[in-house]
């Protein structure tokens, strides 16, 4: 039994070890490894680990950063983006999770968008390492 056990614990072991060797590598090519496309962007449906602009949804995210460069804070922002009736991040996210949402701008969706770096054309990978 204690081979067995053994046995077990390193076929556990193996298949971890494999399956973060197969992410390192995706993430050194710069696969986008998500399961959804950041807003403002979709996935390409030829290879769903590549991200193309979606730009209807990138207006949104430019005119974020302008309104931001501008001297506007974020509170600000996510208001005149309620108050003009556009929908936040979280209407495009096709979950049940989400359908139940207001869809509102918040200031944490103003600041998510401004701090994530797949908007300067980088893909991040292997953050918690």
């Amino acid at each position: 039994m204690t081979v067995k056990l053994s046995f077990n614990d390193y076929y556990s072991l193996d298949i971890s070890n494999k399956i973060k060797a197969v992410k390192k590598r995706k993430q050194e090519k710069g696969d986008y490894q998500a399961p959804y496309a950041p807003f403002g962007y979709m996935k390409d449906p030829n290879n769903k680990n590549h991200l193309i602009i979606n730009e209807e949804l990138a207006l949104i995210v430019r005119r974020i950063f302008k309104m931001y460069l501008d001297g506007i804070g974020t509170p600000k922002i996510s208001n005149i983006l309620n108050e003009e009736g556009i929908s936040s991040p979280s209407k495009y996210l096709d979950t049940e999770r989400y359908k139940k949402c207001s869809h509102k701008w918040t200031k944490g969706n103003i600041y998510r968008i401004l701090k994530e770096r797949v908007y300067t054309g980088a893909i991040v990978g292997h953050k918690s390492y």
